[in-house]
């Protein structure tokens, strides 16, 4: 009977996907636009490998006032995959509606760096974000 249940364990825990969110690579840009009552969040950047999946933003606390802190993170391939050995682009976009702080920058961090950029109106002139080095985690 115990040999059953943990027969019956690891064919649940071999059927679950290895795969969790992970930071990617690195982020090339970032851009943050006020559109109406909305904020729209984009982002570029790069992981290691093919096969990332489901790329997208994760709010964090903020340790600066007046910066809104994002992760960008997606979902590795799974071990026995196969995939491309080279960088790949991945992008993201996030609409929220605007936060009831006074922001003025976000800031979207991977796993090497981190981009800072001015929240800006719809109509104005876009900002370059500034590029940030960060130790690994």
């Amino acid at each position: 009977m115990r040999a059953c249940a943990i027969l019956a364990f690891l064919v649940v825990f071999a059927a679950t996907p290895a795969s969790a969110e992970s930071l990617i690579y690195r982020v090339d840009s970032a851009t943050a636009v006020i559109s109406g009552k909305h904020m729209i969040v984009t982002a570029k950047g790069a992981v290691k490998t093919g096969g990332w999946e489901k790329p997208h933003l994760i709010v964090k606390k903020s340790h600066e006032a007046g910066d809104l802190d994002f992760e960008f993170v997606a979902d590795p391939p799974e071990d026995s995959v196969t995939v491309v050995q080279a960088l790949m682009p991945v992008s993201v976009r996030y609409t929220t509606r605007l936060p009831k702080d006074d922001i003025a920058a976000v800031r979207v961090t991977a796993a090497t760096n981190t981009v800072t950029a001015q929240i800006i109106p719809k109509t104005g002139p876009a900002r370059p974000a500034r590029k940030q080095r960060v130790a690994p985690h």
